[in-house]
């Protein structure tokens, strides 16, 4: 049985699921903005720092697609971060054309405090849902990535490869033990 338009517009307050989701994405970009502008970083470049303190160095090629982001936007990026020493880039043996990029201490140490501003932030905002409540929310997101897309959300610690966990595998609580 399907609801009926009427139905559906008393569901969501806007013009559609998809609207609903992307006017939560937009209020949440915001305030991720506010949390991270006094460790003047972006999500952007928090998610590259992110990136090599998961699985160490690498070329800003792997770096892009981990992001989706192109090329040239990836360049920007690493060149802010390298700006504040957060980041350095080194020169592959043997391919005069390729940077590996790899995370300073300052950046690992910056890369912390930034996501620990994060939990206490996205503590705030899911707070009004219980622990089961947060895990099929993600366990919903999740799905709806397209597969290939953001692999850095599904690799292992540490390892080169894409992986495909499900959402279950997703720790929404690092910080406290269970």
């Amino acid at each position: 049985m399907q609801a009926s338009d009427s139905e559906g517009a008393r569901r969501y307050p806007v013009a559609g699921l998809g609207l609903l989701l992307e006017r939560v994405a937009h209020s949440l970009s915001r305030d991720a903005a506010t949390v991270l502008a006094p460790h003047d970083l972006s999500s952007l470049h928090l998610g590259l720092l992110s990136a090599l303190s998961r699985h160490g160095p690498s070329n800003q090629s792997r770096l892009a697609g981990y992001l989706g982001v192109e090329r040239q936007q990836m360049v920007n990026i690493v060149n802010r971060l390298q700006s504040l020493e957060l980041v350095e880039r080194q020169a592959v043996p043997g391919d005069r054309r390729s940077w590996s990029i790899r995370l300073t201490e300052t950046g690992a140490t910056r890369l912390r405090q930034a996501e620990q501003a994060g939990r206490r932030h996205d503590h705030r905002v899911f707070a009004v849902l219980d622990d089961d409540e947060q895990a099929e929310l993600a366990s919903f997101l999740l799905r709806l990535i397209p597969q290939g897309r953001f692999p850095d959300l599904f690799a292992a610690p540490g390892s080169d490869a894409v992986g495909h966990h499900p959402a279950s595998t997703l720790d929404l609580h690092p910080d406290q033990e269970g």
